[in-house]
């Protein structure tokens, strides 16, 4: 029987085979699996010079990216250490080490809030997109255990949050919650919550849109003053959520003009028919909403001028509104009052006989 022939550089497997790598495109996510990948291949068949290494590489990449190698000063100076530090460097391999931010894990706490957890398929699913971004950055140090703990809290709904902290406090009354939860612990509580197995597992139904709440039933968990627990009630499903959120925006402008309609007609309730601002508030009242006029006063208005002639009595009444009553006049030549000087018949006599004459200016 032949012996097998030694592995070298002939015995590389070939594009497609099991062994060897997949097909490299350029894509940063690949690069470095990519690599190691070729390092075991090259360890496993002796392929350690960097002339047949550098040389090997090109039938594992696509067109582009062997034309790329091609062009790289260390493929022609055969140098395969400096050679992976440049496919590492233009490939953008440390995109890899960026995959995720602190803001990445907020968003995606803030948004699994929104989304209600009612079997323990739900929880597993929040739990699994918790871990792919949190764990991440808390493996690369970039968040503390604490936070990590805080952000995998915060990203329960409230509701469910209200069960597994009720859950917690029963296994352990002298509960710490000076620091969040530990992550361990609330998933344990939360798998047994919600067991598949529970006897009451049913009931969880009351978390779900279909449940109708008995009119006087009191939530189950008890409410702390920590603010981190919210009333058990039934979750609306997030298409009916988003309608009745889309109707509440739509009705808020004339929500907001309903109310300054009722302060004015509050405000004038309490105002004079006389009062200057009356008429200008009422106004606005009714251009703002017509029906205002069935429950507020009109104004009063300035009096119009009379069509007719007025008989006598309105006209000195009026007269008498109009202007101040005139003084009683004295005469100055007889001192009488009711008459002038110059319809004074004692005057005028005394004229006539020549023992009184007038001036140049009468």
């Amino acid at each position: 029987m032949a012996a097998p022939p030694a592995r070298s550089v002939l015995t590389m497997p070939l594009l497609g085979m099991k062994s060897a790598p997949e097909l490299f495109q350029g894509d940063h996510t690949h690069v470095h699996s990519f690599l190691d990948h070729y390092e075991h291949l090259c360890a496993y068949h002796n392929v350690t010079s960097d002339q047949e290494m550098v040389k090997s590489i090109l039938q594992y990449c696509n067109a582009c990216v062997r034309e790329i190698i091609e062009g790289m000063a260390h493929y022609y100076t055969p140098d395969w250490a400096n050679l992976k530090a440049d496919l590492l460097k233009y490939f953008d391999a440390d995109l890899s080490d960026e995959r995720f931010f602190e803001r990445h894990l907020k968003s995606f706490a803030l948004e699994s809030r929104m989304q209600p957890i009612m079997t323990l398929q739900d929880f597993r699913a929040y739990n699994c997109g918790f871990i792919h971004i949190g764990g991440w950055l808390k493996n690369k140090g970039r968040i503390s255990v604490d936070e990590y703990n805080c952000y995998f809290w915060t990203g329960l709904s409230p509701v469910f949050r209200g069960l597994v902290e009720t859950h917690l406090r029963t296994k352990d009354p002298n509960l710490d919650i000076s620091r969040p939860f530990p992550y361990d612990d609330v998933c344990q509580s939360a798998e047994e919550v919600l067991h598949h197995d529970c006897f009451d597992a049913d009931d969880l139904d009351f978390l779900g849109p279909h449940a109708v709440p008995a009119p006087q039933a009191q939530p189950s968990a008890s409410h702390h003053s920590d603010g981190r627990d919210d009333s058990v009630c039934p979750l609306l499903p997030s298409h009916e959520a988003r309608r009745n959120l889309e109707n509440l925006e739509k009705e808020g402008p004339t929500a907001d003009k309903q109310d300054e309609v009722e302060t004015l007609i509050k405000s004038l309730s309490y105002m004079s028919l006389n009062d200057p601002d009356y008429s200008l508030l009422y106004y606005h009242a009714i251009k703002m909403d017509p029906d205002a006029a069935k429950v507020l006063c009109a104004p009063s208005l300035c009096p119009a001028p009379a069509s007719t002639p007025a008989s006598t009595a309105p006209a000195a009444t009026s007269s008498s509104q109009t202007h101040p009553a005139r003084r009683t006049i004295t005469c100055y030549g007889c001192g009488v009052e009711g008459h002038g000087v110059e319809s004074c018949q004692a005057v005028n006599d005394l004229i006539q006989k020549g023992s009184l004459a007038h001036d140049e200016n009468h």
